[in-house]
C-alpha cells in the first residue's frame, strides 16, 4: 500500500548517501479508508497517488506503482495471490526491478503473519521470488521483448518491522536486544542531517504524515530511532556484523565491474576516471562558478557515451552488455541534467489555455533563459504531440545574435475525436484486481506523460543537450498562483450538487 514504506530509511539513504530510492507499491490504495473526504474506489487511489508523491518530496525517494487494485481487507497471502494472480504479481515485482536496476532490495514485508494485511504478505512472498528470477529474461519474454534488460540485485534485506496500525501500541525505534545478533543489519535514522537541520526521522514523520486520507500524524521528534534488517541474499562477501546496506558494496559507478558476471578490469579503469572528472566537477561547484564544473561534467558525459559504445569489445553476454548499457544511458541524462544545471539553462513552456476541449486550440511559448551566461550556440525546438493532433509553428526561433531568450510559438490543434485526460491506469476498464495499462513505456509511474511536451536541443562546444518540459498555464488567485497543465476536458460536465438528498414523508394508515 502506499503507506506501508519505511520512510526513515528512504530519508536515511537519499539524504546522507544520496543514493537513488524507489519506493513500489503494488496498490495505490483504493481499498482503504478515507479519513478527510467522500472520494473512494479509483478516486481515492487518484489521490492517494498525490500523497505518495507528497511523501517522497520530502523524504527524497521516488514513487512507482503496480497494477494491482487494492480489493480491500483480507487475512491470508494465499488469498490476496489468489486474486491478484501469484505469476502476474511476481512478474511485476520483476519489471520493477529491471526497470529501476537496484544494487539493493529491500523488502517491507516478508512473506509470513507477521506481516499482517494479506495483501502484505502476498507482496513479501513475491518478492523474494521475484528477486531470485530478476537475473532470467527468458521468464517473462514479453517484458525482455518491451525493450526491458534483466538485472540481479548484488543485496537483499527484509524490514524486520512487521505490521502497524494507527493507534496500535508498538516499541519502534527502539534498540531490541533480540535483533541484535549475527546477519541484521540496524541503522540509526536518529542521526542528524546538518543541511536540513533536522533529524532523518523528523524528515520522514514529515513525509509520512502526507498520507492525510489514512489519519496518519506523527510529532517530528528527535533522537535516536532504530530500524532493523536482516540480511536475506548477497552475491559478495558480508560482514558479520554489518554496519551499513553498502557493506562489501563498491557504491560508485565504479563499481558497476564489480557486479557478478560483469567483471572487467578495462570497464572498471575507464568508470574510475569519470568518477574522477565527476568529483572534480564537485569541488568546483559554487554559486559563482558553476560553469567551470560543468565543462568537467561535459567531459564526463562524452567519456560515458565512449564507455558505453565500447561495451561492445568487453567479453561480455548479450544481456549483459544490454542491462549495462541501459544503465550507462541513465547516468548520461543525469550528467545531462547536471551540466544543464551548472550552465543555468532553463526552458520554461507555456500555455494560453490550460482546460480545452475536443475540437479547440492551444497556443504553447517556448524559450531558453542562459542564467549563467555561457551559452552561445544554436539552438532547435520541437513539440511532442498524440498522433491525431496537428501542430504548427506560428513564430520562427529568435536569432543567436537577438538579446532576447531564443524562442519558439507552436499552434496545437486538438482533433474532435481526441480522449479526454484520464490517468493513463484508467484509460481501460479494470475490475475489482487489476488495471489494465495501455502503454507500456508508462507502467509504473505515479501518472504518464503528459500530452504535450516541448524539447529544446542546445549546442554547446562540441556537445548537444537536451531540455524537456511541460507546457503549464499560470494563473493568479487571490493570495497566491496556481500551474495547470494542458488537459482536455468534456465540453459540458454536469455533477448533482449534493451526493444525496433527504425527502420528508409520512406513513400512511392502512
Amino acid at each position: 500500500h502506499p503507506d506501508d514504506e519505511d520512510s526513515g530509511m528512504i530519508a536515511y539513504m537519499a539524504r546522507k548517501y544520496h543514493a537513488r530510492v524507489v519506493y513500489w507499491s503494488a496498490t495505490r490504495g483504493e481499498g482503504g479508508l478515507n479519513r478527510i473526504g467522500s472520494y473512494t474506489g479509483d478516486a481515492l487511489g487518484v489521490y492517494r497517488t498525490w500523497e505518495s508523491l507528497a511523501a517522497r518530496e520530502v523524504d527524497g525517494g521516488e514513487a512507482r506503482f503496480g497494477p494491482f487494485y487494492d480489493f480491500g481487507f483480507c487475512k491470508t497471502g494465499r488469498e490476496a495471490l489468489a486474486r491478484w494472480g501469484r505469476d502476474r504479481l511476481i512478474k511485476e515485482i520483476v519489471r520493477a526491478i529491471w526497470i529501476t536496476k537496484p544494487q539493493i532490495v529491500v523488502s517491507r514485508w516478508i512473506g509470513a503473519p507477521s506481516d499482517g494485511h494479506g495483501h502484505h504478505q502476498a507482496v513479501g512472498e513475491a518478492a523474494i521470488e521475484a528477486i531470485d528470477l530478476s537475473n532470467h529474461p527468458e521468464i517473462f519474454p514479453d517484458l525482455h521483448a518491451a525493450g526491458l534488460s534483466a538485472w540481479q540485485p548484488v543485496k537483499t534485506y527484509l524490514s524486520i518491522g512487521g505490521d502497524w496500525q494507527p493507534g496500535e501500541r508498538g516499541s519502534f525505534g527502539e534498540i531490541d536486544p533480540e535483533l541484535e545478533k549475527t546477519g541484521v543489519l540496524r541503522i540509526n535514522t536518529g542521526e542528524f542531517d546538518a543541511l536540513a537541520n533536522r533529524t532523518y526521522q523528523e524528515i520522514a514523520w514529515t513525509a509520512i504524515n502526507e498520507h492525510r486520507s489514512q489519519a496518519i500524524g506523527f510529532i517530528p521528534n528527535r533522537g535516536d530511532y532504530y530500524y532493523y534488517y536482516r540480511l536475506h541474499k548477497t552475491l559478495v562477501d558480508a560482514q558479520a556484523n554489518e554496519e551499513s546496506f553498502y557493506d562489501g558494496l563498491d557504491s560508485s559507478l565504479a563499481g558497476l565491474a564489480d557486479h557478478p558476471g560483469r567483471g572487467s578490469q578495462t570497464l572498471r579503469s575507464s568508470l574510475e576516471d569519470f568518477t574522477e572528472l565527476v568529483n572534480a566537477a564537485i569541488r568546483l561547484v559554487r554559486s559563482d562558478a558553476r560553469t567551470e564544473a560543468a565543462g568537467l561534467v561535459l567531459d564526463g558525459l562524452a567519456k560515458l557515451r565512449r564507455i558505453r559504445d565500447g561495451l561492445q569489445e568487453e567479453r561480455l553476454d548479450g544481456e549483459d552488455r544490454r542491462s549495462l548499457a541501459d544503465y550507462l544511458g541513465k547516468k548520461m541524462k543525469d550528467c545531462e541534467a547536471a551540466a544543464i544545471s551548472c550552465l543555468g539553462l532553463q526552458l520554461e513552456c507555456t500555455s494560453n489555455r490550460a482546460r480545452i476541449t475536443p475540437g479547440e486550440d492551444v497556443q504553447v511559448s517556448a524559450r531558453v533563459w542562459d542564467q549563467g551566461r555561457a551559452y552561445s550556440g544554436d539552438t532547435s525546438f520541437s513539440i511532442h504531440v498524440p498522433a491525431e493532433w496537428k501542430t504548427e509553428v506560428i513564430r520562427p526561433d529568435t536569432p543567436p545574435s537577438s538579446p532576447e531568450p531564443h524562442a519558439s510559438v507552436f499552434k496545437v490543434s486538438v482533433p474532435a475525436s481526441a480522449d479526454f485526460t484520464r490517468p493513463y491506469w484508467l484509460t481501460e476498464p479494470h475490475d475489482r484486481v487489476r488495471y489494465h495499462w495501455p502503454d507500456a513505456d508508462a507502467a509504473g509511474l505515479p501518472f504518464g506523460p503528459a500530452a504535450v511536451r516541448v524539447t529544446c536541443e542546445v549546442s554547446i562546444g562540441p556537445h548537444r543537450l537536451t531540455l524537456n518540459e511541460t507546457p503549464i498555464r499560470k494563473e493568479s488567485f487571490p493570495g497566491g498562483f496556481r500551474e495547470l497543465p494542458i488537459v482536455v476536458v468534456p465540453p459540458i460536465s454536469l455533477q448533482p450538487r449534493s451526493h444525496q438528498v433527504h425527502l420528508k414523508h409520512r406513513s400512511e394508515e392502512h
